[in-house]
């Protein structure tokens, strides 16, 4: 919800449009995450997310990038995940 709230707030919605964004949104992903959570058997997001993270780290072996010394499309992949859950619980 944190999310929906965020991306109603900065646009200039009207006040239905807020809370359509902010409700609907954050049920519509929770019902998708509880579909992606069964199918990849995760029990613990938080260290599912940790652990993507540390597979990551590994995977760039000292490179600056994936794409080593500049940035390819799994570079911008990551960049957009994780400036998309920036701030939030």
């Amino acid at each position: 919800m944190e999310a929906f709230e965020y991306i109603s707030d900065m646009n200039k919605f009207s006040w239905w449009q807020r809370l359509s964004a902010k409700y609907g949104g954050a049920a519509a992903m929770f019902a998708v995450s509880k579909k992606l959570k069964q199918k990849y058997n995760i029990t613990n997001e938080r260290e599912a997310l940790y652990e993507c993270g540390r597979e990551w780290m590994e995977e760039l072996n000292g490179k600056p990038f994936h794409g080593g010394e500049t940035p390819d499309l799994a570079d911008l992949a990551v960049y957009g995940i994780l400036t998309s859950i920036e701030g939030l619980r």
